[in-house]
């Protein structure tokens, strides 16, 4: 007899947040079916090399799939649209509810973390800080942090790589500044070691990517400051310098503001002081690419993207 089928959401974010509810099923059930997007289905082969017990099998979209399996039996069905979030659920917390698994298997059976390990990893040498946009796809991150010591690494600017050959290079950064894609879930599935009182400042550009209205309560187990609203010390010298270069001679601040974290605790109470020399003060040149070790290409360019 086939193990069950999940039918779900496949971006690559939607992925890697249910990995862990996924090998929780897989447990359950002596094994799982998995669909998988074709573009992502080499790198969910990978976060998955060590349960055999996860069948992947290729869609070719998500509306094919719910066609095909409508009426199909033996099947766990957890496919999410705005219709069907209860309000003041994250649609997270609505998909581990609708499985029936413990949320807290998000990250206590999360695979990605044992997959990496077995994935060459990036490497960059002195400090850094790891940006993630997606330009090709209408994401671009106009306002980029700058350091005139401090070099700037973009993701998916190396070579084609798994995305879990960046995990190293998450843990590392001195700042990490992403927006709501697969490869900010990517890094919420990593455990952040704290390096003494060098705390890394994570930020969310939020004002990148339009979200659904319950977008802001997803559960997250790092603390990251979402930029989003009025204007602070970090954007404004961003905005100010920008318009400088660009002729300009007034100041337009961005619509990005610093607000508490999922968990609750204010920015200024985490040892994040904005205003700080060690904060970015300029918009960035074309990175230096020299420093990079390269993995083997393993993957297609899309597994970075939005997902």
């Amino acid at each position: 007899m086939k193990p069950p089928t999940l039918i779900c959401n496949t971006g690559l974010g939607d992925m890697y947040v249910l990995s862990g509810a996924i090998v929780y099923l897989a447990r359950k059930h002596g094994g799982l079916r998995i669909p998988a997007l074709p573009q992502y289905r080499r790198t969910l082969h990978q976060c998955f090399i060590n349960h055999p017990e996860v069948e992947i099998f290729t869609i070719l979209n998500d509306a094919t799939m719910l066609k095909e399996y409508r009426d199909a039996g033996n099947c766990i069905r957890c496919h999410w649209t705005k219709y069907d979030e209860p309000s003041g659920l994250g649609w997270d917390v609505w998909l581990y509810e609708r499985l029936g698994v413990p949320f807290e298997e998000r990250w206590n059976s999360c695979p990605l973390e044992a997959a990496a390990a077995q994935q060459s990893q990036i490497i960059f040498a002195g400090p850094f800080y790891l940006i993630h946009e997606d330009p090709e796809r209408g994401f671009p991150m106009p306002y980029v942090p700058w350091h005139p010591v401090i070099s700037t690494r973009r993701i998916g600017m190396y070579g084609r790589h798994s995305p879990l050959a960046w995990c190293d290079a998450i843990r590392m950064a001195k700042e990490l500044h992403f927006f709501d894609s697969s490869m900010w879930h990517l890094a919420e599935s990593l455990t952040i070691p704290s390096r003494g009182t060098a705390t890394q400042a994570k930020y969310i550009h939020r004002y990148m990517r339009p979200w659904h209205r319950t977008w802001h309560a997803i559960q997250t187990r790092h603390y990251w400051i979402y930029l989003d609203g009025t204007p602070t010390p970090f954007m404004e010298n961003l905005t100010r310098v920008k318009n400088r270069n660009e002729g300009q001679t007034s100041t337009e601040y961005p619509s990005t503001t610093t607000e508490p974290c999922r968990g609750g605790v204010p920015a200024e109470t985490r040892g994040v002081d904005n205003s700080t020399s060690d904060h970015p003060s300029a918009i960035s040149p074309t990175a230096d690419e020299t420093m990079a070790e390269l993995a083997d290409a393993t993957t297609s360019p899309n597994d970075l993207g939005v997902g």
